[in-house]
Formats: structure tokens, C-alpha cells, sequence
């Protein structure tokens, strides 16, 4: 019996090792506020912003499920912005969280990385986050993915949704084999 166990386990975390590198990475948005340099060292972490070192909070004010649409567009620096317009309860959360943080530094975290450092300087109420610059065609590509464009048919949407697909499919592929001697 020990060794029916030992062997269910073993196969359980040996499977997911042999589709690594095949599967496309789900995208995500979140979106931390500031928090101060006391709290607990599990809650916040340091990310440099104007003016020095900040520290945010671990947990989104917003998350990726909260975003219904999102629009991308060319920002200053060559790099991608976007605009993402929340959900109701997300609109509620970030209307309330950005009237408790005013005079504070807002985040934006995509795909796990922090690309956009913003100043709350009054109550976000209509729901509309702006990431002004920082993101990439890759970043645009896996929000592409998970969600649809403001301007956009949902059948347009459906068919740019498969085709980018394919390219970031083709993408991994190529990256695996320039990884190979």
C-alpha cells in the first residue's frame, strides 16, 4: 500500500514537468496600493517608485476577474499602455480603496510584473485604470487571451483571440528550440 502511495504522489508532480514550456502562461492585471514600511513583511513588498523605495501591498485592490475590458495603445516612451474598465464590485472596491489611499502611490502589476507606478491624488469613481506606459507586445498578446477588447465584436474578438494564439504557440515553440544545443 505504501508503495501504490508513493507512486500516485510521484506521478502527480512528475506529469505537469513533462507540458512545461508548451502551455501559454494565463495573463494577469493587478492593481497594489502603497503601504507603509511597518506592516508586516508578508503583507507588502518594496518596489522603487519617484521619490525612493515604496512598499505595496501584496493583495490586488483589483484583480485580473475584475477587469470586463481593457484597450491598449502606444504610450510616450515606445513602450504599450492600456485602459482597463472594472466590473461593478471592481469599480466599488478601487472607488473605495482610492479614497483611503489618496496621497499615495499606485501599482500596476502585469503578467507578475511591475510595469506602471501611478499617483492617487483623488478617488478613482468610474472604474477606468490606466497603466500609462510599460507594458509589451507579449503583454498585450496574453491579455488578448483572457480578455476582450473595448472596441472589439465579440466575434471579431473570438477570431483575433485564435490567431494570437497560434503566435504565441509558434513563439514558445521557437524559444524551445533556441534553448536546445
Amino acid at each position: 500500500m505504501r508503495y501504490l502511495i508513493l507512486f500516485s504522489f510521484l506521478i502527480s508532480f512528475s506529469l505537469p514537468a513533462f507540458s512545461m514550456g508548451k502551455k501559454i502562461p494565463k495573463a494577469t492585471v493587478t492593481f497594489h496600493t502603497e503601504a507603509a514600511k511597518e506592516d508586516h513583511p508578508r503583507m507588502v513588498f518594496p518596489h522603487q517608485a519617484p521619490g525612493g523605495t515604496k512598499y505595496f501591498h501584496r493583495f490586488p485592490v483589483a484583480p485580473t476577474k475584475e477587469v470586463i475590458h481593457y484597450k491598449p495603445f502606444p504610450a510616450q516612451d515606445g513602450s504599450i499602455g492600456a485602459m482597463f474598465q472594472l466590473s461593478k464590485v471592481g469599480t466599488q472596491r478601487l472607488s473605495h480603496m482610492t479614497t483611503q489611499a489618496q496621497n499615495k502611490w499606485m501599482m500596476s502589476v502585469i503578467n507578475g510584473r511591475p510595469v506602471n507606478v501611478v499617483f492617487i491624488d483623488k478617488p478613482v469613481n468610474d472604474g477606468i485604470m490606466v497603466v500609462w506606459k510599460g507594458m509589451n507586445q507579449r503583454d498585450v498578446d496574453l491579455l488578448d487571451l483572457e480578455i476582450i477588447r473595448s472596441d472589439f465584436d465579440p466575434k471579431v474578438w473570438k477570431k483575433h483571440k485564435s490567431e494570437v494564439k497560434k503566435r504565441l504557440k509558434r513563439q514558445l515553440k521557437n524559444e524551445k528550440t533556441k534553448r536546445k544545443p
